[in-house]
């Protein structure tokens, strides 16, 4: 059986009981859920469509439609191939990109049955800093950091003290860096005045120049996932980088939460400097993002 999720308590604590049974794995999901401060599943945010996979009563899979043509997949086992629904569902959602985990996403190519324009594999550690090891990181350490920087003309600036106009270039930058997809100047704003909202970002400047950036992205119930760190090319290898980590797991513990991250299983240097902050892999996670014909 397959539904439509709404905002029904009594479902939304079936999924949450679904995910924390995956948790890494299907971690993704969680990008999707309005949290309370505790954890506990509020709402589905707006702009998705979540479905519900079901067989006894007991979840099997999720599925959610995230716009613009991306579908996000998680399924517990191969049981969900056998469900007619599920392929209903999938014509009805006319996925062109999927993602997920590889299990996931290879089962959900066969039963939509499409051909592939073309696929990334990602092979990735979840880190996450121990509870033990939070004492490590106090303000007055923080504040030992920023302060050598601030020295040299390195400063931080939180996202509501930002001069969007200022660093239109610089986010042109990231989003190049990043291979994504073109915004508009426009585009761009919607994105920025999010983050503000959220106070999700962090920007780096040196003489009023912006050269870095950190991102506080989705929440799981028990920790706060950062990222999107990004450093201009002609100030990296002098530990910038660091001072974004460094700086968003603050923010991340003052919220009460424990950091955490992902890194490509090959990038050795940014393992070896998550370890020495205090990041232990917490799981491995092979993820495929497949575009479709």
């Amino acid at each position: 059986m397959l539904d439509r999720l709404k905002n029904d308590k009594v479902l939304l604590k079936a999924v949450e009981r679904y995910l924390k049974a995956h948790y890494w794995k299907a971690a993704s999901f969680y990008q999707i859920f309005q949290l309370s401060t505790n954890g506990e599943m509020l709402r589905i945010k707006d702009g998705f469509e979540v479905y519900i996979i079901t067989e006894n009563i007991e979840i099997i899979g999720l599925i959610a439609s995230c716009g613009g043509g991306l579908t996000l997949v998680h399924f517990a086992d191969d049981r969900v191939k056998s469900k007619y629904s599920v392929l209903k569902t999938l014509l009805h959602i006319k996925p062109t990109c999927l993602k997920g985990d590889n299990f996931s996403v290879t089962l959900t190519q066969k039963i939509i049955d499409k051909s592939i324009d073309s696929v990334q594999e990602q092979h990735y550690y979840w880190m996450s800093i121990h509870k033990d090891k939070i004492v490590d990181f106090t303000e007055k350490r923080l504040l030992e950091i920023i302060e050598g920087f601030s020295r040299s003309g390195i400063e931080i600036t939180l996202a509501n003290q930002i001069d969007f106009n200022e660093i239109v270039p610089f986010l042109i930058e990231v989003e190049k860096y990043f291979n994504r997809k073109s915004l508009s100047v426009n585009q761009l704003k919607k994105k920025m005045a999010e983050r503000n909202l959220a106070d999700a970002y962090l920007l780096v400047k040196k003489d009023d120049q912006a050269i870095g950036q950190g991102l506080l992205e989705y929440e799981l119930p028990k920790h706060r996932l950062i990222g999107g760190i990004y450093v201009s090319e002609h100030f990296r290898e002098k530990g910038i980088g660091k001072l974004i980590t460094c700086s968003l797991i603050q923010v991340v513990l003052e919220k009460h939460k424990l950091p955490t991250l992902t890194v490509d299983v090959e990038n050795k240097n940014a393992i070896k400097l998550y370890r020495q902050l205090g990041f232990e892999i917490c799981a491995d996670q092979k993820n495929s993002y497949i575009k479709l014909i």
